[in-house]
């Protein structure tokens, strides 16, 4: 198994932990997360920017490059800590990750299928069962991805 390679199983756990997280996590306030929190604690941009030894116009510029989407996860840490706050950064999947890999199995298997039929027609050969491309098409796969492991059992 390759070092990228995981298991469908920890895939499914991984997207269980994060889809689930979706209703936890509320929206972006409209003035942004750096501003609303600051204002909850009574605090200036004035009054940030001495914390960190920044200006009070890069306070303003952070909180602008917050709202955008411009801001860097390292300027948002030390924001955060300077308000005794912590940066959770998460990807929620829109659809589980499971499905997204199966989608995407999906596609590619279509398309060697097309593939084989261009070739099988070229070769004046053809196969009318959609099964036994797909059959033809997986034991490829297998070979492909076992190489000479075929032959340990």
């Amino acid at each position: 198994m390759k070092s990228n390679d995981i298991t469908s199983t920890r895939r499914r756990q991984i997207s269980a932990t994060l889809v689930g997280l979706r209703m936890n996590i509320p929206q972006m306030p409209k003035k942004g997360w750096i501003s609303e929190v600051r204002s909850a604690l009574m605090l200036s941009t004035k009054q940030l920017a001495n914390r960190l030894k920044l200006t009070q116009s890069t306070i303003s510029h952070l909180e602008a490059a917050e709202r955008n989407g411009s801001i860097t996860l390292s300027s948002l840490q030390k924001l955060a800590e300077a308000m005794n706050c912590e940066v959770a950064y998460v990807f929620i999947p829109i659809i589980p990750l499971d499905e997204q890999v199966d989608m995407q199995a999906e596609k590619a298997i279509s398309k060697m299928e097309k593939e084989l039929h261009h070739t099988m027609a070229l070769e004046d050969q053809s196969i009318e069962d959609k099964e036994s491309v797909r059959n033809i098409l997986k034991r490829e796969m297998l070979v492909q991805n076992l190489g000479s492991k075929i032959w340990d059992s």
